[in-house]
């Protein structure tokens, strides 16, 4: 998938809940998030049910939070975001 922000803009990008950076997630941390949506498994933080697959992830520095990103529009909401956890 292309990635729709150059390095530059990525760089000006950080995690609306603690200012730290942001990174691109990993293809098969997606893959996995995009399974939990079919089962009907995978909330945000808001605690809302996601029922849009992501096309691409924004990872925290820390890896604790992904956001979505979809049709190359990130959604750096906080409670749009999704937490990771050891999958």
């Amino acid at each position: 998938m292309h990635r729709p922000f150059t390095p530059d803009v990525l760089s000006l990008l950080a995690c609306p809940e603690d200012g730290s950076p942001l990174r691109w997630a990993p293809a098969p941390l997606v893959q996995e998030l995009n399974r939990q949506v079919d089962l009907r498994e995978l909330h945000d933080l808001g605690g809302g049910l996601v029922d849009r697959h992501m096309d691409l992830g924004l990872l925290r520095d820390d890896g604790q939070r992904l956001y979505p990103v979809r049709a190359g529009v990130a959604d750096l909401m906080v409670d749009s975001a999704v937490l990771i956890v050891a999958l």
